[in-house]
């Protein structure tokens, strides 16, 4: 039960977060609080939705952005997943002119001070509210998903 409670909505999460293509128009007051070395950048936020730090990990595409701004991919567990996804985005990139594809850019949300994944955070993160009976059940607190995704939305 605890399995398939965590992992249904997890997957739901991830699926309309890569599903959902937002284009990256950032304006210049942003840039300048954003420094990139070798076309990445990070930084950590405290979201005021959740209460929680995040690790926010950026690739830019090291060309210019197109006309209608670059395509982004959020993704989540960053710290385990943002090593391979921005080596995949640089890839496509090299290839996007040939290929008819824009650059893609990557934000990344993860945990500070974590090294892959904070399973107490995420499962609190990612989950809906459960009945208070799982609850009771349940290694990790559960349920906020809503906040969230108010964080990824409203604040990200």
């Amino acid at each position: 039960m605890h399995k398939s409670f965590f992992f249904l909505p997890c997957c739901f999460l991830l699926s309309s977060l890569i599903s959902s293509s937002v284009l990256a128009q950032t304006s210049t007051q942003n840039q300048s609080k954003i420094i990139f070395q070798n076309n990445q950048a990070q930084f950590q936020i405290k979201s005021k939705n959740t209460g929680h730090d995040y690790l926010i990990q950026i690739y830019k595409p090291p060309v210019a952005p197109p006309q209608h701004g670059y395509p982004v991919l959020y993704i989540l567990d960053g710290n385990a997943t943002f090593p391979s996804a921005a080596n995949i985005a640089q890839s496509i990139g090299a290839g996007s002119a040939k290929l008819g594809l824009d650059p893609l850019m990557i934000v990344a949300v993860g945990y500070p001070q974590q090294k892959t994944f904070d399973v107490q955070k995420r499962a609190y993160d990612y989950t809906p509210k459960p009945s208070a009976e799982f609850q009771a059940q349940g290694k990790y607190k559960y349920g906020g998903a809503d906040k969230f995704i108010n964080f990824l939305n409203d604040e990200l």
